[in-house]
């Protein structure tokens, strides 16, 4: 792999460690009850596990592509099916009186965020 490809995967991988989700709540858990220490701790482990867990993931399907162009093949499709289906799913998302739900979630004025939903 290039070293472009390298820092846009650490990029990819920054952007998800920086999103809010399960592994943040353990984090956090761990700061609250257990002090700094255990919060830097989890935090590391944490992102061992999911170094460990890309590396293995990205091996993976290394060796598909290499051993399978059929399977390579399907895949892709079904990548492009799943990015089509989250497309027609923003598409059927419910509307408000601005817009779409999208539009209230990231522009309605803050104080009025109970309104939109």
């Amino acid at each position: 792999m290039t070293w472009t490809t390298w820092a846009s995967l650490v990029a990819i991988c920054c952007l998800g460690a920086m999103s809010p989700g399960p592994s943040l709540a353990v984090v956090l858990r761990q700061t609250v009850n257990n002090g700094r220490g255990h919060g830097l701790a989890a935090s590391w482990c944490h992102a061992l596990g999911v170094g460990l867990w890309a590396i293995a993931t990205i091996a993976g399907l290394a060796v598909v592509v290499a051993q399978s162009q059929t399977l390579f093949a399907i895949i892709t499709w079904c990548g492009a099916g799943y990015l089509a289906w989250l497309r027609w799913g923003f598409d059927i998302l419910p509307q408000s009186e601005t817009g779409n739900i999208f539009y209230c979630i990231v522009f309605a004025v803050p104080d009025q965020g109970w309104q939109h939903g």
